[in-house]
């Protein structure tokens, strides 16, 4: 398993002058061990499983600089509603030439469903309105 060892390298003080520069809640991420787990994790099922494809839930942390790291580890996306989508589109990575992302949502609107759509998403459909929203769209494309 892979393990790392790890302190905060901030002291006290500076974490409470972070706090009163930026405000709380605030957050700080360590990229370079993202960035090893998510090789580990992705070499692992890979060795085994050498299709597999890693779909990350974008609404379990949207944060463009991470979603890039993620990317950069050929992570692929799943989300969850427009705005997800729209913060996968903005990330550019030399190694995830092109986005691949699955739209898992409820209670789709047809608008919402459009959008992933037109940008290629995969759809992963919860309710039978949601196939009869996705027939609409293709009726009305062609």
């Amino acid at each position: 398993m892979y393990k790392t060892n790890k302190t905060i390298p901030y002291t006290l003080n500076e974490l409470n002058n972070f706090a009163t520069i930026y405000n709380t809640p605030y957050y700080i991420y360590d990229g370079n061990s993202i960035r090893a787990h998510a090789n580990f994790y992705m070499e692992m099922f890979r060795k085994y499983f050498p299709n597999f494809r890693q779909f990350y839930a974008v609404k379990a942390n949207p944060n463009p600089s991470i979603l890039q790291i993620l990317a950069d580890c050929e992570m692929d996306f799943d989300c969850s509603s427009p705005e997800e989508i729209k913060v996968v589109n903005l990330i550019n990575s030399e190694t995830f030439h092109k986005k691949r992302m699955i739209y898992t949502s409820n209670y789709t609107s047809t608008e919402d469903l459009n959008f992933a759509v037109k940008n290629n998403c995969i759809i992963n459909l919860d309710d039978i309105d949601g196939f009869y929203n996705l027939l609409n769209i293709k009726n009305n494309l062609l």
